[in-house]
């Protein structure tokens, strides 16, 4: 069950001090002045039984004398205040805001236009999860999985400790595919792409995933038996028809092709194989003997908040909640936790190679399913999105049978839509291999990101 967040936070701009009562916003009285220095903004959130301040940008910096106030300036975006026993975070969203247009904080907090705007939407998000939003997307998705998680997800294996292939690039990766256009495909008037909603979070769903130690496997007949972790496997296969190798989503790696033969792949992988009808000769393994749903609880809390937030005018809080399951996922093969010499928590690079082979499984299984009933194949995939041709210009009834559009996990949305004529020639550079698979679909995706013709 969520419940509202206790703490109470406030919002600072050149109109005054802006705080929630009761979930209604309102200016406060006696705000600071203009150009306040650090411990007398601190000293008038503290009469105010703030938790946190939040500074709108067009307040500027806060700076100056802090005085009585002890400030730990570790992150100058989210300084820690102290007085006594009471603990302030300061909070200043529009600091060196990068060209893509995210904060020091990887957020879009500071697009607000004023502090009541960033205030609501503040009181959304946490609404949404039940936790006021905390310094930065990774630090607090890592909180909501802690306090969701039904086992203790403290570490247990040094980083160095885990297992080769969980350490090893390339191994498990996005799809990164484009192909040749068909005869029929190059006569084609129109592009469009279908990106799936929150992809690698639904993969979450229903994902066992390994806890405590690792078990390692060597023999000429290792039995599959479901357990999550990595295997060392030689899957009979022949290239599908006009759909990207399953088995071999990493391709770019290697320019064109990946090499043929036995590689390890993440459980989810071998899943999908065994259920295609290939065979799957095993020979290593490492497995985890325990395991359990862990991110199930997670994913459930981000489903429901996401599905929350869509229906109200919250896109800030919308895009800070996205924001925050896709920087966690990427975070659990942190590079930064691979130089710990201890145990890290929730430095679990197995999980997400189990999260990315779990979401290429049910993105090939949709493509495929189209592919069976239409005889419509994408002519690219880049991570999360299909691209399909047509001569039809509408992208919504172009889109083919199979695919859903709309707003839940699951659902797709329209990416991109354009005339193929500007596009056709990357298709062909890459049939005529003057550009690799990576090399193409980076520039198609580029070329449809800026418009084409």
């Amino acid at each position: 069950m969520i419940t509202r967040p206790k703490r109470r936070v406030g919002v600072l701009d050149p109109k005054g001090l802006w705080a929630a009562e009761d979930a209604i916003i309102q200016r406060v009285s006696n705000p600071p002045a203009p150009g306040a220095a650090l411990g007398e903004v601190l000293d008038v959130a503290a009469a105010y039984g703030l938790s946190q301040l939040w500074i709108h940008p067009s307040w500027g910096a806060v700076e100056g004398d802090a005085g009585a106030w002890a400030v730990d300036a570790k992150y100058p975006e989210w300084l820690v205040c102290r007085r006594e026993r009471r603990t302030i975070p300061l909070v200043q969203p529009g600091l060196d805001v990068n060209p893509a247009g995210l904060s020091a904080a990887g957020t879009t907090w500071h697009r607000a236009p004023d502090a009541a705007t960033l205030l609501e939407q503040l009181m959304r998000f946490g609404e949404a999860v039940g936790e006021t939003f905390f310094r930065h997307p990774v630090p607090m998705g890592a909180k909501l999985i802690r306090n969701m998680a039904t086992v203790s997800v403290s570490g247990t294996v040094k980083p160095k400790d885990f297992p080769k292939p969980a350490l090893a690039s390339g191994n498990v990766d996005a799809f990164k595919w484009i192909r040749p256009l068909t005869a029929d495909e190059q006569s084609k008037a129109y592009i469009h792409g279908y990106d799936k909603n929150a992809m690698f979070l639904g993969a979450c769903s229903s994902l066992n995933l390994g806890l405590g130690e690792p078990e390692h496997l060597i023999g000429e007949d290792i039995r599959w038996t479901g357990l999550p972790g990595y295997y060392f496997a030689d899957i009979s296969r022949e290239a599908p028809v006009r759909l990207p190798n399953p088995f071999a989503p990493a391709a770019a790696h290697w320019g064109d092709e990946m090499p043929i033969g036995p590689r390890w792949y993440a459980a989810p992988t071998i899943e999908l194989a065994l259920k295609l009808g290939y065979d799957a000769a095993i020979s290593e393994a490492y497995v985890w003997p325990e395991h359990r749903r862990v991110l199930e609880p997670w994913y459930r809390l981000l489903r429901d908040a996401r599905a929350s937030l869509k229906g109200q005018h919250a896109n800030i809080a919308l895009t800070a909640l996205k924001q925050t399951y896709s920087q966690t996922i990427g975070w659990l093969d942190s590079s930064k936790q691979r130089e710990k010499e201890e145990p890290q928590d929730l430095f679990r690079p197995d999980w997400r190679h189990a999260i990315i082979a779990q979401a290429n499984a049910n993105l090939y299984r949709k493509a495929r399913g189209v592919w069976i009933n239409t005889e419509q194949a994408p002519v690219a995939v880049g991570t999360d999105c299909l691209y399909y041709v047509s001569d039809i210009q509408d992208p919504r009834i172009a889109c083919p049978a199979g695919i859903a559009l709309g707003e839940g996990l699951g659902d797709f949305k329209i990416k991109a839509s354009e005339s193929l004529s500007s596009h056709r020639s990357i298709f062909q550079a890459v049939k005529d291999r003057t550009l690799t698979i990576a090399e193409g679909l980076s520039q198609l995706q580029s070329a449809l990101k800026t418009g084409g013709d």
